[in-house]
């Protein structure tokens, strides 16, 4: 069922924008007046995630809303 027909699902803003900063710091400003951030994992692991840094982690500590991660089956 397409989801513009139905009223109990809210519409998805979305948008493009070639940006400068980091993943992390965009997602979190864009994030300022959203009521959720939801966010897709690689699912490196704990000890990648150390070596890596964390798009996910940060956007968890600083982000506005509540933030839903998914990991990729």
């Amino acid at each position: 069922m397409d989801p513009s027909t139905r009223p109990d699902i809210p519409a998805v803003n979305s948008s493009q924008a070639p940006k400068r900063s980091s993943a992390a710091t965009e997602l979190i400003t864009a994030s300022e007046n959203a009521q959720l951030l939801v966010l897709g994992t690689c699912g490196h692991g704990e000890f990648a995630s150390l070596i890596l840094g964390s798009v996910s982690l940060e956007c968890i500590a600083h982000a506005h809303p509540p933030v839903l991660t998914a990991r990729a089956q």
